[in-house]
């Protein structure tokens, strides 16, 4: 049901973030952002079922469209345990149909600590230095060891980088046997992702232990900040032509958490109360998509579609004189969540023998929640077939003379090779099996959209539909026993 990681598992391996360092365990596997966990699945249950705590304080869900929540920001270096449960149990909120994760911070140990650690790592897929990682911390404990405080600081900075393709495949035939089935390419989805991922976590815990009982006051903060630069190429032989795109995208996510919580031991009975606070925003306050077109890219005469997907780039044309801007869109999504919580426990435990043992607990819940979203999609199509020439291509041409000197004001298309980067400044794609072609320069997508920013048209059924800000009023209590019958028995 319950499975525990200790401070010094943790850091047994240097596990990129918290999530990563449950990821090993039976019945876990993770989502992966740029090759990093970021998000926990529970007997395969997605992310949205499963509840996500610090010091028992649920963590306000970091999903823009669901529960979810991102764990990429908490450092491990945090962390004295990880509890995960695997059960649904009534001392639990009944929205963690999967399961739950508890994070247990640090204390201040009974010996003064000052800690420094610092890291630094290259980047391979792109052969660059400038990751690094430098971790901060010292506690100490007062008054005959009664008071206790922690500090910790966590600053990092990692290059997320890497090469994707995706491979569609279709069949243009319906044979009775099913070894007769010509598999043929559908499309091929080439990606390039630049990822630049600056993390900074923080944590401030003190406690104070009486004879008989403690006071425990917690402070979690951490942000990510992403930076992403996404350029593709999306090739689809059926049709015989290719989409070149740009994405251009930065995101920030900050979850912050509080905790102050009370316990006491009377002989066999144990009670507990805090009172708990905790806020997350995620924002992405621009993702750009700057798309260009070229019909007619293929050698249709002498194409082959049942051949691997390396030999694809074989059958282009590779004609610029026919590409040209297709589109251009804008998107910006924001989120934000907020709880406050209230909670009391007593647990009372009947030692029969050595080996029976009756526990019962029970308990009560009061929490506010918060939570909006909002989403703004505007988008402005360039050249959809040409014909009629649009205001926005006159303003592009405008602000660029040099492109009049071939293509006058009043043409109904502009020349994708315009825009297109320096080829001697070429990356290395996937070992260079496969070739990422005619991508646009980054300065010119920002440039231009923020020259056609008051040109883009409003998107309202991919705007409107989604967005949403609700207030929930959450009250519970429960009661639940446990029995052990010796050491096997639960």
């Amino acid at each position: 049901i319950k499975n525990i990681v200790s401070a010094k598992k943790i850091q047994e391996v240097p596990d990129a973030n918290a999530a990563e360092a449950i990821g090993r365990l039976p019945g876990i596997s993770l989502v992966r952002n740029g090759g990093e966990g970021s998000k926990v699945i529970i007997r395969g249950l997605s992310p949205k079922y499963n509840s996500i705590q610090v010091e028992g304080v649920k963590l306000a869900s970091s999903g823009a469209e669901d529960r979810s929540t991102d764990l990429s920001m908490v450092s491990p270096f945090i962390l004295e345990g990880i509890e995960v449960t695997k059960a649904q149990l009534p001392d639990k909120e009944a929205d963690a149909m999967g399961g739950s994760v508890n994070f247990i911070l640090k204390e201040a140990s009974n010996k003064d600590k000052f800690e420094i650690i610092t890291q630094t790592g290259f980047n391979g897929l792109q052969n660059k230095l400038g990751d690094y990682k430098f971790v901060l911390s010292g506690s100490k404990r007062f008054f005959e060891n009664k008071l206790g405080v922690l500090a910790l600081v966590d600053l990092e900075r990692r290059n997320r980088s890497s090469d994707e393709y995706n491979v569609n495949y279709t069949n243009l035939t319906s044979p009775e046997k099913r070894e007769e089935v010509d598999i043929s390419i559908g499309n091929l989805y080439l990606l390039k992702a630049n990822r630049i991922l600056n993390r900074f976590g923080a944590s401030l815990v003190v406690d104070y232990k009486f004879e008989n009982s403690k006071i425990k006051f917690t402070n979690f903060v951490g942000q990510n900040d992403n930076k992403n630069e996404k350029r593709i190429n999306n090739l689809r032989p059926f049709l015989a032509d290719v989409f070149y795109s740009m994405e251009d995208r930065n995101n920030k996510l900050l979850t912050l958490t509080n905790s102050l919580r009370y316990e006491h031991n009377i002989d066999n009975l144990h009670f507990d109360l805090g009172v708990f606070y905790s806020f997350s925003e995620n924002s992405s306050p621009q993702e750009v998509i700057f798309q260009g077109y070229e019909p007619n890219a293929f050698d249709t005469k002498t194409i082959k579609y049942q051949i691997h997907p390396e030999k694809l780039s074989t059958y282009l044309v590779n004609n610029l004189d026919d590409a040209y801007l297709y589109d251009i869109s804008n998107e910006k999504n924001y989120s934000k969540e907020r709880q406050l919580s209230f909670e009391f426990n007593i647990k009372y435990s009947l030692d029969l023998s050595d080996d029976i043992i009756i526990k019962l607990k029970t308990g009560i819940m009061l929490k506010n929640q918060y939570k909006v979203y909002n989403k703004d999609v505007r988008w402005m199509p360039i050249s959809w077939g040409g014909g009629v020439p649009s205001n926005s291509i006159k303003m592009i041409l405008q602000n660029y003379p040099w492109m009049q000197v071939k293509t006058p004001i009043g043409a109904s298309r502009i020349p994708w090779a315009y825009f297109l980067e320096d080829p001697s400044k070429k990356q290395s794609f996937l070992d260079n099996k496969y070739s990422l072609k005619n991508v646009p320069k980054l300065n010119m997508v920002r440039e231009i959209n923020t020259l056609l920013s008051k040109e883009l048209l409003t998107s309202y059924h991919r705007s409107i539909k989604d967005d949403y800000n609700g207030n929930e009023n959450y009250y519970a209590g429960y009661i639940m026993s446990e029995i052990n019958l010796g050491t096997l028995i639960n």
